[in-house]
């Protein structure tokens, strides 16, 4: 999982049988994106989540032979959504997925002064004896 300036993509290997995996070998200057969320779908059942460690890099292992649904995204980031099928073991499948920082938006608050003796919003009311 990278965060890639401009366009381009990696050439990643995943380990094991019937796996997926993103190490991190872009054509263009990228960062790898430690703690990127990873979500497995089959269907509109929740398979598994993981995230990206420290290198960008994640593994799932997979049922062999199925289709799966897979989406990529960390905060202040755009999100990647790829399908995946799987064939017969051995199944090595390689998903890369390269993020792009979202732009920033600008963001205007307002902090209202309460008039004099009024509590501020979400302030106690003022005990009064009886």
């Amino acid at each position: 999982m990278n965060f890639g300036r401009g366009q381009g993509g990696g050439q990643n290997g995943a380990q094991g049988q019937g796996g997926a995996g993103a190490p991190a070998t872009p054509a263009l200057v990228t960062t790898p994106l430690p703690g990127a969320s990873i979500v497995v779908y089959q269907g509109t059942r929740l398979v598994v989540a993981t995230s990206t460690e420290a290198d960008g890099k994640y593994a799932i292992r997979f049922t062999p032979g199925q289709t799966f649904h897979v989406v990529a995204e960390m905060v202040a980031f755009s999100k990647k959504e790829q399908d995946i099928t799987l064939g017969t073991v051995p199944c090595d499948k390689t998903m890369d997925f390269e993020l792009a920082l979202l732009p920033r938006t600008a963001v205007t608050t307002t902090t209202a002064t309460p008039a004099a003796g009024a509590a501020a919003p979400g302030a106690a009311a003022p005990h009064r004896p009886r």
